[in-house]
């Protein structure tokens, strides 16, 4: 790489640089930045209780999958309910099963396997903002 460097652009990389060309020191590591993913996808959830999100990252650190909780795919968001409490602030146990989010829900883990844009996940790494429910660990 260095003989090419000098050959086609004149620069050697060993050689002392300005401060000007160095590469910064202060960016973002690799879990810090994943994490980051993770959080910025549930911003895309319509949960509004408890919005989640999902990052999953190959050996490679190359995203692979991302998800939020939310309705399966086609599933418009104005047919289901995302209650849970009743309108008189109570939680949901006064409410029938069905009138609240959780039959209908898809978490963010779970969307993003389904989102994968890659034929497997095994020995990828998965990213999530908050500790996952006993199905998706």
């Amino acid at each position: 790489m260095r003989s090419l460097l000098i050959m086609e652009a004149g620069f050697d990389p060993e050689l002392e640089r300005s401060a000007e060309s160095k590469k910064r020191s202060d960016y973002v590591n690799w879990d810090d930045f994943f994490f980051g993913v993770a959080v910025l996808s549930s911003k895309r959830s319509k949960n509004p209780s408890f919005p989640y999100g999902a990052c999953i990252v190959d050996a490679e650190n190359r995203v692979i999958g991302i998800g939020y909780d939310g309705l399966p795919r086609d599933c418009p968001d104005e047919c289901f309910p995302f209650a849970t409490k009743d309108d008189s602030g109570k939680n949901t146990e006064k409410l029938s099963f069905l009138h609240t989010q959780v039959p209908f829900i898809c978490h963010a883990e779970v969307n993003a396997i389904l989102n994968k844009c890659s034929a497997d996940v095994a020995g990828c790494r998965m990213y999530v903002e908050r500790f996952p429910c006993e199905y998706c660990s």
